[in-house]
């Protein structure tokens, strides 16, 4: 059996940056499901009810790679579900952690806030420097388990903006912004909640990360991650926030992360080998870098606020 991604030329739709987006490609929702199922076992059907393909944008502001409709984002249960499928969910430790904290003190920042915290593993890590944290998560379940001392709120960082504005030294937040519909509301939330001068710290998925830039990874696709980032997008993204850029890192191709933990059946395999296929195709028509063998999973930005 073999599969196409549709792709056009024409199509627009509204970037969360602001404009025009322009259509890369569609992707099959059959193929889709059947990635989630050989990863973790997870039937997303019922987020992606009644279409046949996603459509996947690229912003011409940004650069940054988008899907649609946003019906085909994850809710919580989503989230609570794919936590228990996949036991390493939330990771005690990552790579981007050590370059936050050596920012944080550097900074000597005294308060923090982590968006989409988890179970509070970087909080935890925070707690033998003296630093007062918080975090926002809206999984209740991470919450009922949270491994740190620190507050922990079931609130929206809207919410969280709307009583603690300019209040925060430096804002955290670690493979988050990938799942938001809106990362440009999200982002300007943060410049809204920390102090003049204070960081904003972002980590997500590197799309420069070979098996996210070919869609080898069910991960990295809806209905988990709406968006792909890489450096030029962060380098975007600080221009029309009036952000300084500190850093953008990213993580070492030799400390990557394995991604597909099964082996696949010959439907995956033969629908992963289409994707891949066609979305080299797509982005020779838009100019788009496929992959960087030198990169790893991860890429960190790093801003301060004038």
């Amino acid at each position: 059996m073999k599969f196409h991604t549709k792709q056009s030329g024409s199509a627009i739709e509204d970037s969360p940056f602001g404009g025009h987006a322009k259509l890369v490609q569609q992707l099959p929702v059959r193929a889709l499901e059947d990635m989630y199922k050989q990863k973790c076992e997870l039937d997303v059907s019922q987020y992606l009810d009644g279409l046949a393909y996603i459509s996947q944008y690229k912003c011409r502001k940004t650069g940054m790679l988008f899907w649609r409709p946003k019906e085909i984002s994850g809710d919580e249960a989503f989230y609570a579900e794919i936590s228990k499928k996949w036991p390493s969910y939330y990771k005690e430790e990552r790579w981007e952690y050590h370059q936050a904290r050596n920012q944080i003190i550097h900074s000597q920042a005294e308060s923090i806030l982590e968006i989409g915290c988890g179970r509070g593993y970087f909080l935890r890590s925070l707690e033998p420097l003296g630093v007062n944290g918080v975090g926002l998560e809206l999984n209740k379940d991470a919450i009922h388990n949270k491994e740190t001392k620190s507050q922990v709120l079931q609130q929206t960082l809207q919410d969280f903006r709307s009583h603690n504005p300019h209040s925060i030294d430096a804002v955290c937040s670690f493979q988050v912004l990938e799942h938001v519909c809106d990362p440009y509301q999200f982002l300007s939330d943060c410049v809204d909640v920390v102090k003049p001068g204070g960081k904003i710290i972002i980590s997500t998925p590197n799309h420069e990360y070979p098996d996210h830039a070919m869609m080898r990874d069910a991960f990295d696709l809806p209905p988990h991650h709406l968006n792909h980032f890489n450096r030029r997008v962060f380098q975007r993204i600080g221009k029309i926030l009036s952000l300084r850029i500190v850093g953008i890192y990213s993580q070492p191709h030799n400390l990557g992360v394995h991604t597909n933990d099964r082996k696949p059946n010959l439907f995956t395999h033969l629908a992963s080998r289409a994707l891949s296929h066609g979305w080299q195709a797509a982005n020779q028509l838009i100019g788009q870098t496929t992959s960087n063998p030198r990169v790893g999973h991860t890429i960190l930005a790093i801003f301060q606020k004038p």
